[in-house]
């Protein structure tokens, strides 16, 4: 797994006519095509070429005819199994935000030493934390609340906690002292089981790497990090000559995100943000991989809430709202120039700058870039409530179909299996000689139409006497 996910612990309306008058040309957008569970005969190749013990266990063991009749109850209950994933990744959320979060407490952020010590047990807890601890639970108990402090009152009372009811505070202060451990823990947990493997020359070892948190919740915070490895990627395939100039007039984008607390430096002093979405735009406009009057990106994610976020701010762009971003920088981090580039560029091709946001004493050494972002580029996504492991869009007609497809932080959250079915679901939707984009690399088994075309190593910072951190895209063509 690439080192940046083992560092987890560690006159708008005026303006954009003048920038791109001809927006209101843009096509409408195609007729919606239905969400569609995989078919049997679609995944039936995935199945013939796995090894038995990489199936789910009630399809194993079964006649082809037996197998065929218990895909759809199958897929169906995986289907809810994955969305309810993301309560956990709610609660994973909500930990982040204790840990780093700078608005809610004057406390300081814990060191990732000691966010990697409570991972023993019987490590104390540090004073940092026990101190955040207990301002979120202040917080969250007071009103009136921020849209953050909101939804982390929303989880605690999922799992049965009333923040403002003063009988509940010791139970809630045990609960979220188990909770900053369970994290680190768990890190901790899939390091060692890779280790091992990879001690023993476990030919296993790489499969055990590239699903690495198929166990863990599903989380929705991004990094601009995945934004940049893309553009790098996508530089590389247009070296490549996989795509002409101008190719790409549909996009998708699985898993766009929404950025609640950085997981490094605890950013949470502007609203919550989709970054992916808008800087995929920027890339390929910047690039010229795609016309910015015709270009249109489809998102697919399992959560409500973010798929309700990009559907109200499309609600907005309709009225003429510009969408703002903020791109935060930790200037104590070492950056690699293309990486700051990258940063110091981001958003010139579909917005303006809107001048840095002022950030609480308690951030850091952050300096944080404003981005106003046009209503038209709002206006040219479309979300979508789509399982990429389970369902795709059908029927799509030919001129229907997406050129180009990006997943990065989406599959090492699944098996083996759910991957391959994923690449299929990822195949029925491209053109022939459309590509797929992601950071994990998935095998593409026979009957799965796409064919690994290359791997893009991208850097982003130096790390003493560890290398540096870095991400490894795959590229595929459909065939």
């Amino acid at each position: 797994m690439p080192l940046q996910r083992r560092m987890a612990f560690v006159g708008a309306v005026l303006a954009a006519a003048a920038v791109l008058p001809a927006a209101a040309q843009r096509p409408d957008p195609p007729p919606v095509a239905a969400v569609r569970n995989m078919p049997y005969a679609d995944a039936r190749p995935v199945v013939e070429a796995l090894r038995a013990d990489l199936l789910p266990e009630p399809l194993r063991g079964l006649e082809p005819e037996a197998r065929e009749a218990a895909w759809p109850a199958w897929v169906a209950a995986r289907d809810q199994a994955i969305r309810a994933r993301l309560a956990r990744g709610d609660d994973d959320t909500i930990v982040n935000f204790l840990l780093y979060g700078a608005t809610f407490t004057s406390a300081p952020r814990p060191s990732p030493e000691q966010v990697a010590a409570l991972a023993q047990a019987d490590a104390a807890l540090p004073d940092s934390v026990a101190a955040r601890i207990e301002d979120l639970i202040d917080a969250v108990a007071a009103e009136p609340r921020t849209e953050r402090l909101a939804f982390a009152r929303d989880v605690l009372a999922r799992n049965g906690f009333d923040p403002a009811a003063p009988s509940a505070r010791d139970r809630l202060r045990a609960h979220l002292a188990a909770e900053v451990r369970r994290g680190p823990a768990e890190t901790l947990r899939i390091s060692e089981t890779l280790g091992a493997a990879i001690s023993r020359s476990d030919p296993d070892a790489v499969l055990i790497d590239q699903t690495a948190f198929r166990g863990r919740g599903l989380a929705s915070d991004t990094t601009i990090l995945s934004a940049f490895a893309v553009e790098r990627a996508l530089e590389d395939v247009m070296s490549a000559r996989l795509l002409a100039d101008a190719a790409v007039t549909r996009a998708a984008l699985v898993g766009p995100g929404l950025d609640f607390t950085d997981k490094d430096a605890g950013y949470d002093f502007y609203p919550l943000q989709s970054i992916q979405p808008f800087a995929l735009l920027d890339t390929l406009i910047r690039l010229g991989l795609a016309h910015p009057e015709r270009v249109r990106l489809t998102t697919f994610d399992l959560s409500p809430r973010i798929n309700r976020h990009l559907e109200n701010a499309g609600a907005r762009a309709a009225a003429g709202e510009p969408y703002h971003l903020a791109l935060p920088r930790n200037m104590d981090l070492p950056w690699a120039d293309p990486l700051a580039a990258y940063w110091e560029a981001l958003g010139g091709e579909i917005g303006e700058p809107a001048g840095d946001v002022a950030a609480p004493p308690g951030a850091g050494n952050v300096r944080t870039r404003g981005v106003e972002v046009r209503p038209d580029v709002m206006g040219a996504i479309e979300a979508r409530d789509l399982n990429i492991v389970l369902q795709r869009l059908a029927p799509l007609p030919a001129d229907e179909l997406f050129d180009l497809v990006v997943a990065t932080d989406i599959l090492v959250y699944y098996d083996v299996f759910e991957q391959s079915l994923a690449l299929a679901n990822v195949a029925a939707m491209l053109r022939p000689g459309g590509v797929f984009v992601a950071n994990t690399t998935v095998a593409a088994l026979p009957g799965v139409p796409l064919a690994l075309a290359g791997q893009t190593r991208v850097g982003f910072m130096p790390v003493p006497g560890r290398g540096e951190v870095h991400d490894i895209l795959a590229w595929y063509r459909r065939r």
